[in-house]
């Protein structure tokens, strides 16, 4: 896996961030921007989630009074064998509020992503309440950028 790196002007517009671009295989590329820290958006921190999930897991806690406003929403799989539709709900098993239609190449990774410029969000939860994530039964790997904010 090869890994350029270039410095500038990052897509969301705020300069001095690294960007790399990243060499996945497979004629696969992905951009990706490190900001260096947390950035702030009215004196809220946004903060980054990232991992795995087999199943219905806690991938951000809840914050008290506040909502979970996602910014940027990043699902991926190497499921191949059919479509997966992971969610991400308020709370366990509570509303949907964001989902996709996910189904991999055999021997690669498929995904997708979603982003919006704070204090835009994608999907909120309400307030109190954890954001989950619901992979229906497969391995998805997330990203997922937010900051908590007030109940409104």
């Amino acid at each position: 896996m090869g890994v350029q790196q270039i410095n500038g002007l990052a897509a969301d517009g705020i300069t001095g961030n690294q960007v790399s671009a990243v060499d996945l295989g497979g004629g696969l590329k992905a951009l990706v921007v490190s900001v260096g820290g947390s950035v702030t958006v009215t004196g809220k921190a946004i903060l980054t989630a990232c991992g795995s999930a087999s199943s219905n897991t806690a991938i951000v806690a809840a914050v008290p009074a506040k909502r979970i406003k996602c910014v940027f929403v990043s699902l991926r799989t190497s499921y191949s064998a059919g479509a997966i539709v992971p969610v991400l709900t308020d709370g366990n098993g509570g509303t949907t509020i964001y989902q996709d239609l996910e189904q991999a190449i055999s021997g690669s990774v498929s995904g997708s992503v979603a982003s919006v410029s704070p204090p835009g969000w994608i999907c909120a939860t309400t307030a109190g309440n954890p954001l989950y994530l619901n992979p229906n039964g497969q391995t998805v790997y997330y990203t997922i950028s937010y900051f908590a904010d007030d109940a409104s």
